[in-house]
C-alpha cells in the first residue's frame, strides 16, 4: 500500500511539474503575442501618422497651386480655352454624317479632312493662345518681383 502511496505521490508531483511547464510556456506565448500586437499596432499607428502627414502636405501644395493660378488669372483664361475647346469638338460630334451609297467603300474621302483639319488647327491656336498668356503672365509676375526686390 506504502508503494501505491509512493507511485501516486510521484505521479502527482510529476503531474503538477508539467502543468507549472505548460503553464509558463502558455505564459510565454501569451506575452510574445501581446508583444507582437503591439509592434503591429506602433507600425499602423506611425503608417497613418505618415500617411495623414503626406495628406496634408498634398492638400497645401495643391491649395498655394490654386491660389498661384487664380491670382494669376489663369484659372479662368484656361476655364475658356478648355470651354471653347470642348465646344469646337461637341459641335463636331453633333454634325450630321453624310450617308454613304451602299455600292461606294467605307474610306474616308479627302472631303472629310478638312473639317478635322480646321478643328485641330482651331484646337493648336487656342494651346498657343494659351502658352503665350502663360509665358506672359509668369514674365510679368517675374518681373514685378524684381521690381520689389530693389
Amino acid at each position: 500500500m506504502e508503494a501505491q502511496l509512493n507511485t501516486a505521490r510521484r505521479e502527482h508531483t510529476k503531474a503538477v511539474v508539467a502543468l507549472r511547464q505548460s503553464s509558463r510556456q502558455t505564459a510565454k506565448e501569451r506575452e510574445r503575442e501581446q508583444e507582437l500586437q503591439r509592434l503591429q499596432e506602433e507600425h499602423r499607428r506611425k503608417e497613418t501618422e505618415e500617411l495623414q502627414r503626406k495628406l496634408r502636405e498634398a492638400e497645401r501644395d495643391k491649395n498655394l497651386l490654386m491660389t498661384t493660378i487664380r491670382q494669376e488669372g489663369l484659372l479662368s483664361q484656361y476655364k475658356k480655352t478648355r470651354s471653347a475647346a470642348l465646344q469646337t469638338s461637341s459641335a463636331l460630334a453633333e454634325q450630321p454624317q453624310p450617308a454613304r451609297p451602299a455600292g461606294k467603300s467605307q474610306a474616308v474621302g479627302p472631303s472629310a479632312k478638312p473639317s478635322s483639319k480646321e478643328s485641330l488647327c482651331s484646337v493648336l491656336e487656342d494651346l498657343q493662345a494659351l502658352s503665350v498668356a502663360v509665358i506672359d503672365s509668369g514674365e510679368t509676375s517675374s518681373e514685378e518681383e524684381e521690381d520689389r526686390g530693389l
